[in-house]
């Protein structure tokens, strides 16, 4: 294989052939390779000099654990650059201090709701105990799916699906189909009509 055609082929599928000249000004030596090995791969991280308001709009968003490509639509900054940005040791920890933030509002809110549905359930038994006649089965049933579905054992449902096999024009086709084989007709059939003849 030619040096062009390597590189033809390292340029994938996808992508217009253009015609690419090369020449080879030296041979690589053991130096060249200990150096690749040695250099680290990629760009360092720029360190930020200020923090502005969009950088603090970034860090919110990754904490909150929004996928790069739509934090980079939000704020307006290329895909490259939220990536460089991530990387930056300063925004790192600032996604830290606001990750901390998400945290404990999540913790807050999930608190919250814990004692709403604590409240709701103790009303309910109440209301249940004291009152029982102004439940109705309907209400009790839906109650009991309701439980028993947050516990791990919902109740059965009825299924009701219609199966439609048309098994007559099946018949009558592979009747014909017989008929004719039997007479010595030559039978032209595609695969899907003999799957689902």
């Amino acid at each position: 294989m030619s040096l062009e055609q390597d590189i033809l082929a390292a340029l994938g599928p996808g992508r217009l052939p253009v015609k690419v000249e090369a020449e080879i000004v030296r041979e690589i030596t053991d130096a060249d390779i200990a150096r690749l090995v040695t250099t680290p791969a990629g760009t360092a991280p720029q360190e930020i000099k200020k923090i502005t308001e969009r950088h603090h709009m970034v860090a919110r968003l990754l904490a909150a654990g929004t996928p790069e490509g739509e934090v980079a639509i939000i704020t307006g900054y290329t895909l490259s650059r939220v990536s460089v940005l991530k990387g930056s040791p300063a925004m790192q920890e600032l996604i830290a201090l606001y990750k901390k933030a998400v945290d404990t509002e999540f913790v807050a809110v999930f608190d919250h709701l814990a004692g709403l549905s604590k409240d709701a359930l103790t009303e309910l038994r109440e209301r249940l105990e004291t009152e029982p006649e102004k439940f109705s089965n309907k209400q009790l049933l839906e109650v009991l799916d309701a439980t028993l579905d947050r516990t791990g054992h919902p109740r059965a449902k009825e299924v009701k699906q219609e199966v439609n096999v048309n098994i007559r024009d099946k018949l009558d086709a592979a009747r014909i189909r017989a008929r004719r084989a039997a007479q010595g007709e030559i039978i032209e059939a595609d695969y899907k009509e003999l799957l689902n003849g």
